[in-house]
């Protein structure tokens, strides 16, 4: 496995972030669209250009919701000069994905001095070599650290701020209910 890219940025606004993320991660980005067009049609997924309109049905509870986000993904698109809709599929990935096993795993305990978060990384064997990044951010005054995809925001994957903590994990609904 190749290194994960870790960095600082600072930014006014969510827009600003995925602008410099977006510079940041530009050829990652580019590679990273690019090896996941192959690697869904050899998955057996649909096209490109039909995972687009899939998507795209997707934007108007992300515009209601959570605006800032998609401020973010549009600076992104914008800094790493990719059309947003290709990174918009790469955003809504497990929406669009047809999940054949659960994937990553999260565990929490609580001991004497707070809680221990653990979490695995369990993707898809295509992303071993260009999948993650680090980041440590702040968003006007807000500070975070995290975890995500590359292509997609920070955070994607894991991340904390002064007061909370996550990580995702994606759960087969056809396993578990």
């Amino acid at each position: 496995m190749n290194h994960i890219p870790f960095f600082s940025i600072k930014a006014k606004n969510n827009f600003e972030f995925g602008l410099k993320l977006g510079q940041k991660l530009r050829l990652q980005i580019k590679k990273r669209v690019n090896d996941n067009k192959k690697f869904y049609k050899s998955e057996g997924m649909k096209d490109f250009p039909e995972l687009i309109k899939i998507a795209r049905k997707f934007l108007p509870d992300i515009e209601k919701y959570y605006p800032c986000l998609l401020a973010e993904l549009r600076g992104m698109s914008e800094g790493a000069d990719i059309d947003f809709d290709k990174l918009l599929v790469l955003m809504c990935e497990e929406e669009l994905w047809d999940f054949r096993g659960s994937h990553c795993t999260s565990i929490a305990i609580k001991t004497r001095n707070g809680v221990l978060l653990g979490h695995n990384e369990d993707w898809f064997s295509a992303y071993k070599n260009n999948g993650l990044f680090g980041v440590k951010g702040q968003i006007n005054k807000q500070k975070f650290i995290s975890l995500g995809y590359v292509g997609s925001l920070a955070g994607t994957s894991l991340g904390m701020n002064k007061s909370f903590c996550y990580a995702a994990n994606s759960i087969d609904c056809r396993r578990f209910r």
